[in-house]
């Protein structure tokens, strides 16, 4: 009997290693661009991490310059839900996050997210401000 587990153990390792699904694909995934418009270094990544499933080709980069303070959410018109539920996930980090364009249907993207600078991580103070009322 011995010998019948040794037989069946190398015929689940054989089946186990399938390379074809191993392999990761963007086909029908939705393709994510993320854009540090704030400066911080990171961000885009923070914000990679906060929204990353295996439902999304996400890439990140710097925005053309780094003066945005509201963080925005471009979208495909056919994508708008999911759009929403990015803002609704970011809000928690990155504080006032609005839809923004409807993106082109030739646009390489399904959704540009740049991030700006007003983040809630950043807002701990509002009692420091409501102290000089004297």
């Amino acid at each position: 009997s011995p010998s019948a587990t040794v037989q069946s153990s190398p015929k689940a390792t054989t089946k186990a290693t399938p390379k074809a699904t191993v392999k990761p694909t963007t086909e029908g995934m939705l393709k994510v661009q993320i854009l540090n418009g704030s400066g911080k270094k990171g961000d885009a990544l923070t914000a990679k991490n906060l929204i990353q499933t295996d439902k999304f080709d996400i890439t990140t980069g710097n925005a053309e310059n780094f003066d945005f303070t509201k963080t925005t959410v471009d979208y495909k018109e056919e994508s708008k839900t999911t759009a929403t539920q990015f803002v609704k996930t970011l809000e928690k980090t990155y504080g006032e996050v609005v839809l923004g364009e409807v993106l082109a249907d030739s646009n390489d993207y399904d959704f540009v997210i740049t991030l700006g600078s007003d983040t809630t991580s950043e807002s701990p103070t509002p009692s420091a401000t409501a102290v000089p009322e004297l």
